[in-house]
Parts: C-alpha cells; structure tokens; sequence
C-alpha cells in the first residue's frame, strides 16, 4: 500500500480520485498549469506542483509529472484518464523511477 498519490490530471477528474484518496485516507498531490492555478482542484489539494506549460502540453510531460511525484515523496501516480492514463511510457517511466502506476 501506499500513502501518497500525485494525481496527474486537472478539474473534476482530479476531484472525484482527491475524494477518494481522502476516503481512504490516503495523501493526495496536484499538478496545474499556470493557467489552472485558479482551479477548484488546486484549491482543495494542499499540495500541488506547477508544471511549465511551454508548449501547452504541461499535463502530458511525463518527465515533469514523475519529477513532481519524486519531490512530493509520493509512492505512486494515478493519470485519471484521457491521453496519460493510455500513454504506455508513463507506466514504464513510473516503473524506473520506484513508483507505482
């Protein structure tokens, strides 16, 4: 088991596995985009990373999602769903970095 999840995805998606999490007390991280820095999600999750959002794909960068895992201290990473959750190298990367997917 773990005790910390980073939720790699933004708005409801990220609220509905937040509340859940809370439910079975386990400890939640956000990620945003400057953009998003005034979202619901980014309110009620106390912690959260900004991703730099240089190309507009801020959620979809695998490599700033595990580093904001890594520095949270989480064990794992839930992508919601959309194009992370079906995106292959996020398990791998996941896998190699000690994290669970």
């Amino acid at each position: 088991m773990f005790s910390k999840v980073l939720i790699a995805n933004r708005g409801e998606v990220a609220l509905r596995i937040y509340a859940t999490l809370e439910k079975l007390g386990i400890d939640a991280v956000g990620v945003y985009t400057q953009q998003d820095q005034d979202s619901l999600h980014v309110q009620r999750i106390s912690e959260c990373y900004l991703l730099r959002d240089l190309q507009q794909t801020g959620y979809l960068d695998i490599q700033q999602i595990i580093a904001a895992a890594l520095a949270s201290g989480a064990q794992a990473i839930h992508p919601g769903y959309g194009f992370l959750a079906e995106n292959a190298l996020l398990a791998r990367s996941c896998r190699d970095a000690g994290l669970l997917f």
